[in-house]
């Protein structure tokens, strides 16, 4: 149940606000943690998550790890809020990472969004990730994470570069794109491109399990995407496909089911997710995206993003 929002310090003019009742499930750690990157938890017109809340949770299982993303600067344009989320990372980022960065964004103009600010828990304490959006028009092409694209991989029928994501704690790169729905075979043969290991039947079959419906063609979902993460050294660490929660399993109460009932069968930490997901007044909160990665070592992981409130009613 949400509490009434109450004022708390924040770093922008005037006090912030954040409703502390739901969020509260995370630590205290978190929740100062979010009162430094964004200036008004409480807002409803972010373009962060769908439902206009500023402030996102992403749960990773079979790891229980659990990540924050969140609008620096809700309501601004995209410039201030980039400016804004350079402000609150550039002191995590490598020189290599600056480089990389600087290279994305010269002769960038324009953006609809921006920039956000993530922040996970890394050997006992609180890093943060830069995800800067690749506006149209922004120079992409030369940019050695995105040079697969000219590859085999425009069987996906060229994905569309979206944002670049910049995590200190690891000196690597991560691309995001949004892509056409994805049949097994272009995905095992994306996978043989990118040399990460040959796991298309762990992927769509970790996806039936925890959806509750057989994958016998493109996977689901109208809109899709992937994200390519990359070391300091450019090599491939990690491909996440992604879809939203609402076109897997329809409205959040389904969603909430669905990856409980999922974790249950094998045994994954659930109690933060079934804290901040529980029903409240106007529901179950509003769930965003639900992925699956699949990591150079071959492991398999699912994930899901959650806000803090339920889809606006008014």
């Amino acid at each position: 149940m949400l509490a009434t929002a109450l004022p708390v310090a924040g770093p922008g003019p005037g006090p912030a606000t954040i409703p502390p009742a739901r969020l509260r499930v995370l630590g205290d750690a978190w929740i100062d943690e979010i009162r430094a990157v964004c200036p008004d938890p409480a807002a409803r017109d972010s373009d962060l998550c769908a439902n206009g809340d500023p402030v996102e949770v992403a749960f990773l299982w079979p790891a229980g790890d659990m990540r924050l993303t969140c609008d620096p600067a809700p309501g601004d344009p995209a410039a201030a809020r980039l400016d804004a989320a350079l402000r609150l990372t550039r002191a995590e980022l490598s020189a290599a990472q600056h480089e990389e960065l600087r290279r994305l964004l010269e002769g960038a103009a324009g953006g609809r969004w921006g920039a956000w600010v993530g922040s996970r828990l890394r050997a006992g304490r609180i890093r943060r990730k830069l995800y800067v959006e690749i506006a149209e028009g922004t120079p992409w092409h030369n940019w050695w994470p995105l040079a697969w694209l000219s590859g085999p991989a425009a069987a996906t029928r060229l994905p569309d570069p979206v944002m670049a994501g910049f995590d200190g704690s690891s000196d690597g790169v991560e691309v995001y794109c949004r892509t056409p729905p994805l049949h097994p075979v272009t995905l095992a043969a994306l996978l043989a491109q990118l040399g990460l290991p040959a796991a298309t039947g762990a992927l769509t079959g970790e996806l039936a399990r925890i959806t509750g419906r057989a994958v016998r063609s493109a996977l689901p979902g109208r809109d899709q995407g992937i994200s390519l993460a990359f070391g300091p050294d450019r090599r491939i660490r990690a491909l996440t496909w992604y879809s939203h929660a609402d076109m897997l399993f329809g409205p959040a109460d389904r969603a909430r089911e669905a990856w409980l009932r999922a974790g249950a069968e094998a045994g994954w930490p659930m109690a933060g997710y079934a804290a901040l997901s529980a029903p409240g007044p106007g529901g179950v909160p509003w769930h965003g995206l639900a992925g699956l990665v699949l990591g150079a070592d071959g492991v398999v992981s699912a994930s899901v993003t959650c806000a803090p409130r339920p889809w606006r009613t008014a």
